[in-house]
């Protein structure tokens, strides 16, 4: 049984599962992907047509600021710990992977109660409170980077390092083709992760004619602004809610700058494939989680980042003349950002399943 809130690496370990034989793969995920927004999630439309079985749980989030979706969520609370652990007992799987958020505390509570071992994995350098909580029922906690293993207790921490999914090493003339970009021209790669920024979005529309007078732009924008900014395409500048498969490996081993939120997921992938970054972390997480993990590329000499603050038109479109200018400092660090990811965590994720398992 899969779950947790972060999709890409669940997606990497789903892969190297499949690859190695013998698994059967439940997913426990969200149908919507936030608080009163009616967007179906990433996991509620990737992983079904894979062939997975998936059981949407309905648990609730504590939010660190009150909105009028705080005391609904808090009620859910009990309702996603039973409903994992009805469908936990009804499927008894060997062992339960969390891919942290609060999706996957539950079900970690839950198999513990049923004596289901689990296994957590962080994919940042600040550990999260779903980690957190889990780490007091889990079998294992498998660690992205070296400087959390002392966190926890000798024997329970594992460093695996960040699972990568293999379709970005994979490219598709046939997909880049389709694109029908301008010849000749540098891609700029926009991303606001699986399910879109807002911010980044408008910042980009306010300056998307200036940015288009010596670029291609790709831009993933979520599903909340795909209408409205469907409206602008043209044949340098394409619009999608999401990107999968070999036109996502293609796009960024095309890009020569990726404009991006700085998810640890997204930077590890980036990071791997040595791409100049511009990021802009997204400031109320816990203890402003992307912003460190911005730094880390930012030192490696490979990113640059706009506090979500300091965004705006003007600001965006100077940073991105500057770096696309100077592509060549940036490529010429790529070695050093690639050193701070492992290549093959996802292999030894998987071998931690198979010696947790039941």
């Amino acid at each position: 049984m899969i779950t947790g809130g972060h999709i890409t690496p669940a997606l990497a370990v789903i892969e190297e599962l499949r690859k190695q034989g013998g698994w059967e793969i439940y997913f426990f995920g969200r149908e919507h992907a936030t608080e009163g927004d009616k967007a179906f999630s990433v996991e509620s439309q990737v992983i079904p047509p894979m062939g997975i079985k998936f059981i949407a749980i309905a648990a609730g989030r504590l939010q660190r600021r009150f909105t009028r979706y705080t005391i609904p969520a808090a009620l859910r609370l009990p309702v996603g710990f039973f409903q994992a652990l009805y469908h936990l007992a009804r499927v008894r799987p060997a062992v339960i992977l969390s891919f942290g958020g609060y999706l996957g505390v539950p079900a970690i509570m839950a198999g513990w109660l049923l004596g289901i071992p689990g296994i957590t994995h962080e994919q940042t350098t600040v550990i999260g409170l779903g980690t957190k909580i889990n780490a007091f029922f889990c079998r294992k906690v498998a660690l992205s980077w070296p400087q959390t293993v002392g966190i926890f207790p000798k024997g329970k921490a594992v460093l695996t390092g960040n699972p990568i999914r293999r379709e970005i090493f994979k490219t598709s003339t046939k997909a880049w083709q389709g694109f029908g970009f301008e010849k000749g021209r540098p891609l700029v790669l926009v991303s606001g992760g699986n399910q879109g920024s807002q911010v980044i979005n408008a910042a980009v529309a306010d300056c998307l004619d200036q940015i288009l007078v010596n670029n291609n732009l790709f831009h993933q924008v979520g599903q909340s602004d795909l209408a409205r900014l469907k409206k602008l395409e043209r044949k340098n500048y394409r619009v999608a809610g999401f990107v999968k498969g070999a036109e996502w490996g293609t796009l960024l081993h095309k890009a020569d700058l990726v404009v991006s939120r700085a998810g640890i997921n997204t930077l590890t992938e980036l990071g791997s494939l040595g791409k100049p970054m511009l990021l802009i972390p997204i400031p109320w997480l816990f203890e402003n989680e992307q912003t460190k993990n911005a730094r880390l590329f930012k030192e490696a000499g490979i990113a640059e980042i706009i506090p979500q603050d300091d965004l705006n038109p003007d600001r965006l479109l100077n940073t991105v003349t500057n770096m696309m200018t100077n592509l060549y400092r940036y490529r010429q660090n790529a070695a050093r950002a690639q050193g701070l990811v492992v290549p093959d965590a996802a292999v030894k994720i998987v071998k931690l399943i198979s010696e947790t398992a039941l």
